[in-house]
């Protein structure tokens, strides 16, 4: 049998059946014409309510059917059964069969590390891969695939369930995991496949929530304008509009703005000492840094990187992140003007932030073309070098604000488009998403004394509000989750 062939038909085995057709053909569209599979005897009942070994040994028996003796093909499937929606009992039939209200998300690599995904959901298949993994990072995998961490010998609780098989050198090994508890190794599989398969997590909730009356009074609105004039002495107010009373210091020319409207956005920012003003123009100038005494761009390299398309601050000015025109991204130090360390195979940077004590910077970085492909690593300021990569764990995971250090460092926020959540720094895990449910977040993500607040509107008059976490709290939630977890009834 064709290799190929024998790869297009496991992918419809481990999708049960022929809901998957469409993803086997693709992946065998450029082949002979595969032999027909075998026919499927899945447990019934979502294999919550079965033993561990006969579950294991059905999913054994049905790769080992397609396995190839000359120790040529390997292949990854990482297959998740989730609920979908409000839980099910499932040894309770409906309508719609036993695994009405079960989602079975997968993922499969192929011995040429092209990647497939789908979801069944009433049997129906959605969803697509991200394409070939890189070879350094399907390199990566291989000793993973040799040495899958052991599992509980259990069957997790239904919608709990991560079965991992592996087919290599003519043999199958089928692991099963509880999603509520991964190992390191199952997680970095996840990441370095992109697969669609969610981690169960705490949600965390708020410690607080203040009330739209007691938010105002915390400083947190910020204002953005289309047009770069530089006020002294003015006010901003709270709906909106132009600044009220003060002077206006200087009106920047925009001579350089595009003839088509789009083309440019302003936003600006002074040093804490206001010596300097950096202006980011958008597409068409980039990043410059005005001299507030002079209402100059300064144009000596030595003061301040040339040519640049972006650049990224701390919070504190004293070091950031210049993203040349050429895509080179240098570590700057704005005290000593000198380029520490060039950091290495980013792509496009959204955001960024220096950690507190100033020895790395977390950096948001990928693809626009690719969401798969968006990345949050951690970085050594002086040496240049990749520290550690966190895993966010979203199926599409999409930055759009820059990521906060907590806990003195030791945590990581971050917001996608999918949610806000907190990652272990020294691990890279992640700890738990999170409770932002009636609440439309707004930019503004910040700490305050070790507190971590979020301002966003609520109801219909789209009032301020502010949620409020606390270390503590959430440290509190993370351990209650985790005691659960391990002492919830398996089957």
């Amino acid at each position: 049998m064709q290799k190929s062939a024998a790869i297009g038909v496991w992918i419809a085995i481990l999708a049960m059946g022929a809901c998957c057709s469409a993803l086997a053909q693709e992946a065998v569209k450029d082949a002979a014409k595969p032999a027909a599979p075998a026919r499927i005897t899945r447990p019934s009942r979502c294999m919550a309510d079965i033993s561990y070994e006969d579950l294991v040994s059905s999913y054994r028996k049905d790769a080992g059917e397609w396995t190839q003796s000359d120790g040529a093909s390997v292949v990854l499937s990482l297959t998740s059964i989730e609920h979908d929606g409000d839980p099910v009992d499932v040894r309770q039939p409906t309508e719609f069969g036993d695994c009405y209200g079960i989602s079975t998300f997968q993922t499969l690599v192929t011995s040429k590390g092209d990647v497939y995904q789908s979801m069944i959901d009433s049997f129906a298949v959605r969803g697509g891969g991200p394409g070939p993994l890189p070879k350094e990072v399907f390199a990566q995998l291989q000793p993973l695939l040799d040495h899958l961490p052991e599992d509980s010998g259990r069957v997790p609780p239904a919608g709990h369930k991560l079965i991992v098989t592996v087919i290599q050198s003519g043999a199958v090994t089928v692991k099963l995991y509880d999603r509520a508890n991964l190992p390191d190794e199952i997680l970095t599989m996840l990441r370095l496949t992109g697969a669609r398969v969610d981690v169960l997590l705490p949600t965390f909730q708020p410690d607080k929530k203040w009330s739209p009356d007691e938010a105002r009074n915390l400083g947190m609105h910020d204002f953005v304008t289309k047009t770069l004039t530089v006020y002294e002495g003015s006010a901003w107010p709270e709906k909106g509009g132009m600044p009220r009373g003060g002077n206006i210091v200087r009106v920047i020319p925009e001579f350089w703005q595009p003839p088509t409207y789009g083309g440019y956005w302003v936003n600006g920012w002074f040093t804490p000492d206001g010596r300097y003003l950096l202006v980011k123009w958008g597409l068409h100038v980039g990043a410059l840094m005005y001299d507030t005494k002079t209402w100059e761009p300064v144009t000596d390299p030595k003061l301040f990187p040339q040519n640049l398309s972006n650049y990224l601050p701390s919070e504190d000015w004293r070091l950031g992140i210049a993203v040349t025109n050429d895509g080179e991204l240098l570590v700057w130090n704005q005290e000593t003007h000198e380029v520490l360390s060039r950091l290495q195979g980013l792509g496009v940077v959204r955001s960024i932030a220096f950690s507190p004590n100033h020895r790395q910077v977390v950096v948001d970085s990928g693809s626009d073309e690719n969401v798969h492909k968006w990345r949050l690593t951690i970085w050594d300021i002086q040496s240049g070098r990749m520290v550690r990569e966190l895993f966010t764990g979203d199926r599409g995971y999409y930055p759009y604000e820059r990521p906060v250090w907590w806990n003195g460092g030791r945590w990581m926020v971050t917001s996608s488009t999918n949610s806000k959540a907190v990652l272990d720094v020294t691990t890279g895990r992640l700890l738990g998403k999170f409770q932002l449910a009636g609440c439309d977040p707004r930019d503004n993500l910040v700490v305050v004394n070790e507190l971590l607040r979020q301002d966003c509107f609520v109801n219909q008059a789209r009032e301020d509000t502010v949620l409020e976490w606390s270390v503590d709290g959430v440290q509190k939630q993370i351990d209650a989750f985790l005691s659960q977890s391990a002492g919830e009834n398996v089957h």
